[in-house]
C-alpha cells in the first residue's frame, strides 16, 4: 500500500531534537506517512538511539559513514 507522504529528516548529532520530532510525528491523527531519517556520518550514539525508537514508531534509518 502506498503512503500519502514521506517525511525525510536529515540529521547530524541531534538525537535530542530528533526525539522531539519523532514524538510529534507519532502523535499525528493520521498514520498515512512514512518517516526516513538520514544520518550523515554521525557517531554511534545515534545508532543506539535509533534502536530504542524502532519499537515506538515505524521509521527507516539510513546511516552514511564518513
Amino acid at each position: 500500500m502506498a503512503v500519502a507522504a514521506t517525511v525525510v529528516i536529515p540529521t547530524w548529532r541531534r538525537s535530542d531534537q530528533l526525539a522531539r520530532t519523532l514524538d510529534a510525528l507519532g502523535r499525528q491523527d493520521t498514520s498515512d506517512f512514512e518517516i526516513v531519517v538520514v544520518s550523515d556520518g554521525d557517531d554511534s550514539d545515534l545508532r543506539a538511539f535509533a534502536e530504542s525508537w524502532r519499537s515506538e514508531i515505524t521509521t527507516r534509518w539510513i546511516f552514511q559513514d564518513d
